[in-house]
C-alpha cells in the first residue's frame, strides 16, 4: 500500500481565501433583514386573515344569540325592519353560509378610524333584549 503525503493531498483541494469567506458571510448577514421582511410580511398577512376569521365567527355567534333572544322576547317581525334577501348559494336550504376571510395587506388599503358613535333612542321592545 502506498502512502500519500499530506502536502500532496491538501494541495489538490480548493480552499477559499479568507477575503472570500468574509465577503460571503457579510452578504448573508445583509440578506437576513430582507428575508426577515419578506417572512414577516407573509406572517402578518396570515395573522390578519386569522383575526378576520375569528371576528366573522364571533359575529355569527352573536347574531345567532341575538336572533334567539329576539324570538324569545316575542318581538313582531314588522318591528325588525325589511327582510334581507337570501344570498344565492349552492344549497338555499343549508343553514350555513360561510364567509371566507379575504383581507390582504398587499391589495387592500387600511381604512381610517371610524368616528365616535352617536346616541340613539332605544325602542322599548328591544330594551328588554
Amino acid at each position: 500500500m502506498r502512502r500519500v503525503s499530506a502536502q500532496k493531498w491538501i494541495g489538490s483541494k480548493w480552499r477559499p481565501r479568507l477575503a472570500t469567506i468574509v465577503v460571503a458571510i457579510l452578504i448573508m448577514v445583509m440578506a437576513l433583514p430582507l428575508v426577515g421582511l419578506f417572512f414577516f410580511r407573509l406572517y402578518e398577512n396570515q395573522l390578519i386573515r386569522q383575526t378576520e376569521a375569528e371576528l366573522i365567527a364571533q359575529g355569527a355567534a352573536l347574531a345567532a344569540i341575538y336572533a334567539q333572544e329576539v324570538r324569545d322576547a316575542g318581538i313582531p317581525a314588522e318591528k325588525l325592519g325589511a327582510a334581507v334577501p337570501a344570498a344565492s348559494a349552492s344549497d338555499p336550504n343549508s343553514p350555513y353560509r360561510p364567509i371566507e376571510p379575504r383581507l390582504d395587506l398587499a391589495s387592500d388599503s387600511v381604512q381610517p378610524t371610524r368616528p365616535a358613535a352617536t346616541a340613539a333612542a332605544v325602542d322599548p321592545a328591544f330594551a328588554a333584549v
